[in-house]
């Protein structure tokens, strides 16, 4: 994996923070207020996900990971750089 890669994909992670932020920010200014804020979590995962599928669907190819092969070893390699949670220490 090159610099260049892991810049844009550390950047598609902040656009998808972004994104998933703002997102929130408009559930609970528009939407809640009007149809409950029950229904309205149930309707942002809907529109959540399609956010997500939409930013991934824009960015994704420039990172230039072709393949399902190639991105599923990143995921899997930046995976296991992660530090540990707290919380899943404490649960074990």
């Amino acid at each position: 994996m090159s610099s260049s890669e892991a810049i844009r994909i550390v950047s598609l992670c902040v656009v998808l923070a972004g994104v998933e932020t703002l997102h929130g920010i408009a559930r609970t200014v528009w939407l809640a207020p009007r149809v409950g804020k029950a229904l309205a979590i149930k309707l942002s995962v809907v529109s959540g996900s399609l956010l997500a599928f939409a930013v991934c669907w824009l960015l994704v190819p420039g990172i230039g990971l072709h393949g399902p092969g190639r991105t599923w070893r990143w995921g899997w390699a930046s995976r296991r750089s992660w530090p540990r949670s707290t919380c899943s220490s404490a649960a074990s």
